[in-house]
């Protein structure tokens, strides 16, 4: 499975690196600290899903979303947010194949079920709880 992880937070990025690779044995990470190197990413490669932090520093999460999904109809996106941040991000959880995962105490557990049902599906949906 090929992710791309977007979070400014180099801690919270191992994090969450490690919950995906330690429960799929054939999980391969690219990680990003910005909107930009995650577009930049998205160009030389092929994802299967993408975890974008919601606060990332360098973009404007809405057209973040709008240029991911430009070319990657299918590949699901999972937005990672506080629970405050929910209500803001609901016009884009609209976009077909966006998902709100609520950086709650469980959110890293479930990570790597959120990643294996979305591609499993096909396709993201609207909201994810830990």
């Amino acid at each position: 499975m090929k992710v791309l992880l977007a979070n400014a937070n180099p801690e919270e990025r191992q994090r969450e690196i490690r919950a995906l690779t330690r429960s799929i044995k054939s999980c391969a990470v690219t990680q990003v600290a910005t909107g930009a190197e995650a577009i930049s990413a998205l160009e030389g490669d092929a994802f299967q899903i993408a975890f974008i932090d919601a606060e990332l520093p360098d973009a404007d999460i809405a057209n973040l979303l709008r240029m991911i999904r430009f070319g990657r109809s299918t590949m699901p996106i999972v937005l990672i947010g506080g629970p405050d941040q929910k209500d803001s991000a609901t016009a884009l959880l609209d976009t077909d194949g966006v998902e709100f995962l609520i950086k709650g105490p469980r959110y890293l557990e479930s990570m790597p079920e959120t990643a294996k049902s979305l591609i499993h599906a096909g396709r993201g949906g609207h909201d994810t709880h830990p």
